[in-house]
């Protein structure tokens, strides 16, 4: 799966081989064919971890009642923490997810999952519906992951420490629609 990984963040999804990826692992054709069905396959492997990592990560927050913004700002360093360090996994299973319609629908299924750890916390704190708290959550979770690919993923060159402020303050701003986000010095 390492070796797919990788074959699959230098080259592409598309135009990357079986070959290449055995070649990259030490094995045979033979090898990866007793293991995985095809690329899909060994993609939806890559995934795995990443979605298994992932859901914990956000349901760290559901047992806080009122976070802090600088509760909320350390928790997205470690976020992005998480992102960089499966940089090369992310990148796989985002391009293997665009061409094989079974691996996009379990990325859909992981988002949707993770909604559904975070919109319970979402009313508790912020007092909306069950549904504005789904859709609070699903916009925030679509926007952080879409930054966050472009940002460690495709190298978009940004403002690290400014960009994560800035989403900080989308998510306190969905957890407390009617209070702004405290100034950066009242935020402890």
């Amino acid at each position: 799966v390492d070796a797919c990984v990788q074959v699959f963040d230098e080259t592409d999804y598309v135009n990357a081989r079986v070959d290449d990826i055995v070649a990259r692992a030490g094995a045979s054709r033979t090898t990866f064919y007793q293991h995985f069905k095809s690329k899909a396959d060994i993609a939806r492997e890559a995934m795995r971890p990443l979605v298994g990592s992932a859901v914990p990560h956000y349901a760290v927050l559901t047992g806080l009642t009122d976070p802090s913004w600088k509760y909320l700002r350390e928790w997205m360093d470690q976020l992005v923490g998480h992102w960089r360090e499966n940089r090369a996994a992310i990148n796989a299973v985002q391009q293997a997810s665009v061409v094989e319609p079974e691996l996009a629908g379990e990325f859909v299924s992981s988002v949707r999952d993770t909604v559904h750890v975070l919109a319970p916390w979402m009313k508790s704190v912020s007092g909306v519906d069950e549904s504005t708290a789904e859709l609070r959550a699903l916009v925030w979770l679509l926007q952080m992951e879409r930054v966050s690919f472009f940002w460690m993923v495709r190298d978009v060159p940004f403002d690290g420490p400014a960009l994560l402020d800035v989403l900080t303050d989308s998510l306190w701003a969905a957890l407390h629609p009617t209070r702004s986000a405290p100034a950066r010095a009242e935020s402890d």
